[in-house]
């Protein structure tokens, strides 16, 4: 698995490296990655996707605190067990409209600090 998430790295990072080349004075939220199965119902802390952590902690190294800015706000949409209501992700890979008021509220202090 953690060979998954290297890969993941170095698909990734060219990606960031390539905007700071274009656009050296661009800044960048890199938030989480959520990307589950479909299942019915609440999935259970236990059953969430495991390489997502391996990967948000790569992503979090690309955070250089200039123009790579990193925040994971993956336990906003959990409920207090854990686990990820399908009320927030319906199809546990897209966002209802209830997730992106939490996504929205979630990085809304740290967007307006990067457009001031």
């Amino acid at each position: 698995m953690l060979s998954e998430a290297w890969n993941d790295r170095q698909r990734l990072k060219p990606i960031n490296e390539e905007l700071k080349k274009e656009k050296p004075d661009i800044q960048r939220l890199n938030a989480l990655v959520k990307k589950l199965g479909q299942l019915p119902g609440t999935i259970p802390a236990a059953k969430l996707n495991k390489k997502i952590a391996e990967i948000n902690a790569i992503i979090a190294k690309l955070d250089d605190g200039k123009t790579v800015f990193y925040k994971d706000i993956g336990k906003e949409f959990l409920d207090q067990n854990g686990g990820l209501p399908g009320e927030i992700m319906p199809d546990y890979l897209h966002l209802s409209g209830k997730g992106y008021d939490i996504w929205g509220k979630a990085i809304k202090a740290d967007i307006e600090k990067l457009i001031k």
